[in-house]
């Protein structure tokens, strides 16, 4: 390396997709490479094809001496790749939290969002990183149930909880007074479809409303019918008394895979499609 620069090689010259040598090192955790193509000129912010810099890869891939070094060089804390990802961002996302801490501690805005409105804490609470959660919240993320701390579809942050079987995350959003009776498609609701018997028990005792009716005026119990989650579905049953929730039938004398069963058919019979999939968030 040291050659190639005393033979003047271009330390900002770019890959096909646009990465320059220095975020290569980063990616790769090479601190002393990187340092050098700093010292040589590397251009700290350069962007590659999708918007991101050295500190993004930093962020993303857990190395914090990289990470401190590139603000020490003057790196933006708060720059967006082209999806208006910044660094909190893709560090909440991958369960970084020593980064997140830094990033925060170094001026990080905590709320910016992406382009489907999601925040570091929507990022944290989808894949269950319970303490970047909290530090998030302690370090003033909107996590409530005012209308902008949801996402462009509607989503708050204990509903990814819920959707995504996150129990810690869950229990912390209510214990911190999150509202999950805000929206039509409730928590309940999410957890009820996956299966999430623990979150759907936990949602229960902490007050939700069983027969609330979301999406298609589905109530969480067709929804966890619809889609076979039997323990769910005979837990929900149980809360209910009766299960009435299509006014076709008296089926409180009916086994619960009977009612499961009137259930299904009342979902697949909306606009003629079968169960509707309406959380299919592979992000």
């Amino acid at each position: 390396m040291e050659f190639l620069l005393k033979s003047h090689a271009d330390v900002n010259a770019e890959a096909s997709d646009s990465r320059t040598p220095l975020v290569t090192a980063t990616r790769y955790g090479e601190l002393e490479i990187a340092r050098l193509l700093l010292q040589h000129g590397a251009v700290v912010d350069t962007r590659d094809k999708e918007g991101r810099t050295a500190i993004h890869t930093a962020s993303r891939y857990g190395h914090l001496d990289i990470v401190h070094m590139l603000i020490q060089s003057g790196a933006a804390v708060d720059c967006r790749t082209n999806d208006n990802w910044t660094p909190l961002y893709t560090a909440s996302r991958y369960g970084r939290l020593d980064i997140v801490r830094s990033l925060i501690q170094n001026g990080a805005t905590v709320d910016l969002r992406a382009k489907d409105g999601w925040n570091p804490l929507f990022a944290a609470s989808q894949h269950g990183h319970l303490d970047i959660e909290r530090l998030l919240i302690e370090s003033g993320a909107d996590w409530g149930p005012a209308a902008d701390s949801r996402n462009d579809d509607d989503w708050t942050p204990l509903m990814l909880a819920s959707h995504h079987g996150c129990l810690d995350v869950t229990q912390e959003l209510l214990d911190q007074g999150a509202d999950q009776d805000s929206t039509g498609s409730a928590p309940l609701h999410t957890a009820a479809r996956n299966g999430h018997l623990d979150i759907v028990k936990l949602l229960l005792e902490s007050g939700a409303d069983v027969n609330m009716r979301g999406a298609n005026n589905m109530i969480p119990l067709d929804l966890a019918s619809a889609h076979r989650k039997w323990e769910v579905a005979r837990l929900l049953t149980d809360c209910m008394g009766k299960v009435d929730s299509w006014d076709h039938t008296d089926m409180a004398s009916v086994d619960l895979e009977s009612q499961a069963l009137l259930s299904h058919i009342a979902v697949s019979s909306l606009d003629g499609v079968g169960p509707v999939d309406y959380w299919n968030l592979d992000r």
